[in-house]
């Protein structure tokens, strides 16, 4: 028994030798339960709200952090080049702190015995909890292997005896086997920095963190402020198994859309969102380190002219599936603005075209204050409609704003005015003629530059407007030839830029009147001749005296004929025909004749036979009542 007992004792006490000299005795470590902080891949929770509780900083080709980001300040985030790829929260929840900090306080309880201390050579290290009672340097060279399987875990300690900071430089900490760097745990009493080094694992550091360069799988927790300093990349670990959640598509009536659909959930991080889904195509999101009991609610781009029912998508679990109906409502709208500069009432016609659907009419009238409002019925998802206008004359058209239009969306088109416009007037003569008419413009606005301008056949008058509004309508008339009848009614009202024609038909007979008058008055008749520069005379010559003149009848005289009348003077008289040159068709003229009394004047033999003949008489006849008197 004696010898027994002893053999016991020095089985006994050779054991716990050997317990004592295993550098590395195998004791199961305890991972710390993160609860709603598990996913952030970085987060500072300083208690203070300060500016840069978490800040990423990027000089040159980094990648920056794949993971979610959070701090305990709304504007705690400094962002300066990092490409950051999943969600930031800012300011985080409470509970998210409050799982921190009893994650930070649990690594101790839940793993109060050291197997060995945190080597600073390199070496490969078994599962286990690993401790320094002071802080720990980890310099240039040292690799430290943590080998093992899916399911270990190592945790380190890093001053259990008081204030302790963690330090790599240029160090190496990789993982071996099937280990995971989500199971690898540094809980230090002061701050953290790893520079140019490889590290795996999560930090739950006492004071601030800082990784400068270098690359980092796992997460970063400080109960102050991260720093990380051209990151290359901070990847987050999470141990449990990505998930999915499926979100599919369904449109009443079939439609073939695509829609934008967005996912959020408790916990974890979804990779990409949102992604885009369709009836046959849904969208698979991904979703990875989300904790057990995980929700995720999935939101869509509600399509215009379209209801949605969501309801079945909202806190589905990890790995389930969900449907999105959207229900096709009916009427959507396009509203047309219009903008004139300067400022204008007018009213212009727009036409409006869709990539579907139906436009219920179209064109429709749009001013200032007056927009046209289209209505679209039937319209898929997607659909997009273009408004033109017609191109108000005198204006240039902007309607760029207008192409491409989303339903139930408004734009404007533009007009500008450009300044001179013309009218152009044309003349038809019937039989056709070479005369040249002048004709006047008048507008309901604007200026008409010169009136009245010259037309003739081959040669328009083209007037030139200025300053004319939208809508502007102008009016030419003209002198009307003489013989002619005018048809004028082609020209009222023509819009500018536009043209017109007026017509002048030949009517027939014109007259032109002789008028005699003579000095000292007499009753003598006198012919008189006419000739016209075209046309015929009817009658030629024709008498005239005072009170009775020739009027002559012209037949088929061309625009701006003139005639022009000629007598057979009367002896003992002159004549002034000056009068009679030229006269316009229809117009009148008087031939002047004065009695001559001049020396060239002289009777003839036969004449003063017959002066003297009457004198005699007189004398007779006057003796002879002398006589009969007495």
């Amino acid at each position: 028994m004696t010898i027994k007992g002893k053999s016991f004792g020095l089985l006994v006490g050779a054991g716990f030798a050997a317990l004592l000299y295993d550098p590395f005795p195998t004791l199961a470590a305890v991972a710390p339960a993160l609860g709603t902080a598990a996913p952030f891949a970085v987060l500072g929770t300083n208690a203070i709200p300060t500016v840069g509780t978490v800040t990423c900083t990027d000089t040159g080709p980094g990648i920056g952090i794949t993971g979610q980001v959070g701090t305990t300040f709304a504007g705690g985030i400094t962002n300066t080049g990092c490409a950051i790829t999943g969600p930031i929260v800012a300011p985080v929840a409470a509970s998210v702190v409050a799982d921190f900090n009893a994650a930070f306080a649990s690594i101790d309880i839940l793993n109060p015995v050291c197997t060995g201390v945190i080597p600073i050579v390199t070496t490969t290290l078994p599962p286990g909890v690993y401790c320094s009672a002071a802080g720990t340097t980890i310099g240039a060279g040292v690799i430290l292997t943590l080998n093992g399987t899916a399911s270990d875990v190592w945790i380190f300690r890093v001053g259990t005896g008081g204030p302790g900071a963690l330090t790599l430089t240029n160090a190496q900490v990789v993982m071996g086997g099937a280990a995971q760097a989500c199971n690898v745990f540094w809980k230090t009493s002061a701050g953290a920095t790893v520079t140019d080094s490889i590290f795996n694992g999560t930090v739950l550091a006492g004071a601030a963190a800082t990784m400068n360069r270098g690359s980092w799988i796992g997460r970063v927790m400080a109960t102050t402020d991260v720093t990380l300093t051209d990151p290359a990349p901070m990847t987050f670990a999470g141990c449990s198994a990505p998930a999915s959640i499926t979100v599919s598509k369904d449109f009443i009536p079939n439609n073939v859309a695509t829609v934008p659909v967005a996912l959020a959930c408790t916990s974890g991080t979804v990779t990409t969102t949102p992604l885009n889904a369709s009836e046959g195509a849904p969208a698979v999101f991904q979703v990875t380190g989300a904790s057990v009991g995980t929700t995720c609610t999935a939101t869509e781009t509600v399509p215009v002219g379209y209801t949605a029912n969501q309801a079945n998508c909202v806190g589905v679990a990890l790995n389930g599936s969900c449907t999105i109906i959207n229900t096709l409502t009916g009427v959507v709208t396009i509203t047309v603005n219009k903008d004139f500069i300067p400022n204008s009432a007018a009213t212009v016609p727009v036409a409006l075209t869709c990539t579907s659907g139906t436009v219920t009419t179209t064109p429709l009238n749009a001013s200032e204050g007056a927009p046209a409002v289209f209505q679209v019925t039937g319209a898929s998802v997607g659909t997009t409609c273009t408004a033109t206008e017609t191109v108000p004359v005198g204006y240039t058209a902007n309607q760029a704003n207008c192409v491409g239009v989303a339903l139930n969306g408004s734009c404007t088109i533009i007009n500008t005015l450009t300044g001179v416009v013309t009218i152009t007037v044309n003349k038809d003569f019937i039989p056709n003629s070479a005369a040249t008419v002048p004709v006047a413009l008048t507008c309901t606005s604007g200026t008409v530059t010169t009136t009245p301008l010259n037309a003739s056949e081959g040669a328009p008058a083209v007037f030139q407007v200025t300053g004319a509004s939208v809508g502007t309508t102008c009016t030419a008339t003209e002198t009307v030839p003489v013989g002619y009848t005018a048809n004028q009614a082609n020209c009222v009202g023509v819009a500018l830029n536009g043209s017109c024609t007026i017509i002048n038909t030949l009517t027939g007979v014109v007259t032109i009147t002789v008028n005699k008058d003579f000095i000292p008055n007499s009753a003598a008749t006198v012919p008189v001749a006419l000739t016209c520069t075209s046309g015929t005379v009817t009658t030629t010559p024709l008498n005239a005296s005072e009170g009775a003149p020739a009027v002559f009848q012209v037949t088929g005289a061309s625009v701006g004929t003139t005639c022009t009348a000629t007598e057979t003077v009367p002896v003992g008289y002159t004549a002034n025909q000056a009068n009679c040159v030229g006269v316009a068709l229809n117009g009148s003229c008087t031939i002047i004749n004065t009695l001559a009394l001049s020396p060239t004047a002289i009777p003839t033999l036969s004449e003063w036979a017959m002066i003297m003949l009457a004198a005699l008489l007189v004398l007779f006849g006057v003796a002879g009542i002398r006589r009969r008197a007495m």
